[in-house]
């Protein structure tokens, strides 16, 4: 197991236009008005979990971590209303799956063999105020 290193380089063009690239996260966004933004994105995303009770696979008990990977890329939607609320739309294609279970000497138990596959992300977020006069970079 290794983990995921977070870097990035954030640039704002001008007012319309800014990317972040790094790893697990790089994006582009376009500020078209106001309260709208669409944006392109790559991904690396994942988890990692231990299994201390047995699970049975094929009638053998193990324990172990649980594994998954993806990389994902897609175009997001966000528009900002009531001042601190975000609605987001994102949408894309998971281009690598992974799902695995490992004892702990990392060796494979068990491959659930995910197919890469279209993904649909809906939601709203809050955004808490900040209490510098910075302006967002990205």
């Amino acid at each position: 197991m290794y983990p995921i290193p977070v870097i990035s380089y954030t640039k704002r063009i001008d007012d319309a236009w800014a990317y972040k690239i790094g790893v697990p996260d790089t994006r582009v966004k376009w500020s078209f008005a106001k309260n709208h933004e669409v944006e392109g994105f790559a991904t690396l995303n994942g988890f990692t979990g231990n299994v201390n009770d047995g699970l049975d696979v094929y009638k053998v008990e193990y324990s172990g971590t649980l594994r998954q990977t993806s990389v994902l890329l897609g175009l997001g939607y966000n528009f900002n209303f009531l001042k601190n609320f975000k609605a987001t739309l994102n949408g894309g294609y998971s281009v690598y799956n992974s799902l695995q279970l490992q004892d702990y000497d990392n060796e494979e138990i068990y491959d659930f063999e995910i197919p890469n596959s279209f993904y649909l992300n809906v939601g709203v977020k809050y955004i808490f105020k900040s209490k510098t006069n910075v302006k967002r970079l990205y």
